[in-house]
């Protein structure tokens, strides 16, 4: 007599699907805090304010701030990444430097280091060109870089900002301003993974 065939191991519930990833990519957001022209010292402050927000916020990596000063600009001292630049909220910016930098963005860096619409879309970069050099604007009687980034003024002194609204060069080039001073709460900046 044959045995009867054994029963087929029980089935064990399939694996829930991994939740989507958002896309991989070098951070980029606009600061939750405003600024003046002062900026805590120069270029070196803006990237330690730009790594202590992102640190607040859980964000790793080391990020720069988007700033021209009048002998420098972001092309010179950011890391030219291959991998897309995206938003904290995982949309994309640019999918790499040279699209970041060609004058035209996928989308506007209008999101904070937390993920929240920026409240300003007023965006201190000294008129950093498009490609990240230095601006070739003058500012009245300054470098539209408020000293480069070591003097509040409320003498009328001039700087350079960009919108953070903007797809196009306007992102970064987009007019000048009064507000090298700390009024209206300041303005913010634009920080970069590196």
């Amino acid at each position: 007599m044959t045995p009867p065939p054994e029963a087929p191991p029980p089935l064990s519930p399939s694996p829930a699907a991994p939740p989507p990833l958002a896309p991989e990519g070098k951070i980029v957001f606009v600061s939750s805090r405003g600024y003046g022209g002062g900026l805590l010292g120069g270029l070196a402050g803006a990237h330690a304010e730009c790594n202590s927000m992102a640190s607040s916020a859980g964000l790793s990596g080391s990020f720069k701030a988007w700033l021209s000063t009048s002998a420098t600009g972001p092309a010179s001292f950011m890391t030219h990444s291959s991998i897309p630049y995206v938003r904290v909220d995982g949309e994309i910016i640019a999918n790499n430097w040279a699209d970041l930098t060609d004058g035209s963005l996928s989308n506007p860096i209008q999101v904070t280091e937390t993920g929240d619409p920026t409240s300003k879309s007023i965006i201190l970069t000294g008129r950093a060109t498009v490609a990240g050099l230095p601006t070739s604007h003058t500012c009245g009687s300054d470098d539209c870089t408020c000293g480069s980034w070591t003097r509040s003024s409320n003498t009328g002194e001039m700087t350079g900002v960009g919108s953070a609204n903007a797809v196009n060069a306007a992102w970064t080039d987009y007019s000048t301003v009064n507000i090298c001073h700390t009024g209206n709460g300041g303005y913010p900046i634009y920080c970069f993974e590196q």
